[in-house]
C-alpha cells in the first residue's frame, strides 16, 4: 500500500493511519441527515468549540455593524434635513424678493400713470 520497507516509516504510516481513522470517526459522528440533533449536548466537542468561537467573533462584529449603520443613517438623515431647510429658506427669500420687486414695479407704474393723469389717486 505504498509503505516503505523500514520499521520507522511503517510506524509513521501506522500512526498517521490512526490519526486519519480518528478524524473519520469525528467527522462521521457529526450530526447530519434526518436524525440531526439541535441539542448541543449531543454535539462533538470540536463542533461546540467552533460554534463558540464563531459566536464570540461574529456577535461583536454584527453589533458594531448595526451600531455604525444606525449612526450613519441618522447622520445622513440630519444632513439631508439641513440641506432641505437651506433650500427652503433660499426659495422663501427669492419669493419674498420677487414679491417686493413686484410691489415696487406696480407702485412705480401707478406713479407714472398718475403723473400723466391716466388714473386718479389709488
Amino acid at each position: 500500500t505504498g509503505r516503505c520497507g523500514s520499521v520507522g516509516s511503517i510506524l509513521f504510516f501506522q500512526k498517521s493511519d490512526q490519526k486519519m481513522a480518528d478524524m473519520r470517526r469525528s467527522i462521521c459522528s457529526l450530526p447530519s441527515g434526518p436524525n440531526y440533533s439541535v441539542n448541543p449536548v449531543s454535539w462533538p466537542i470540536s463542533t461546540k468549540v467552533v460554534t463558540v468561537i464563531l459566536e464570540l467573533s461574529l456577535v461583536p462584529i454584527l453589533l458594531n455593524a448595526y451600531y455604525n449603520t444606525t449612526i450613519s443613517l441618522e447622520a445622513s438623515r440630519d444632513s439631508e434635513l439641513r440641506s432641505q431647510r437651506r433650500i427652503a429658506m433660499n426659495v422663501a427669500g427669492r419669493i419674498g424678493q420677487l414679491l417686493n420687486d413686484a410691489r415696487r414695479t406696480v407702485a412705480a407704474g401707478n406713479q407714472v400713470l398718475r403723473c400723466h393723469g391716466c388714473i386718479g389717486d389709488v
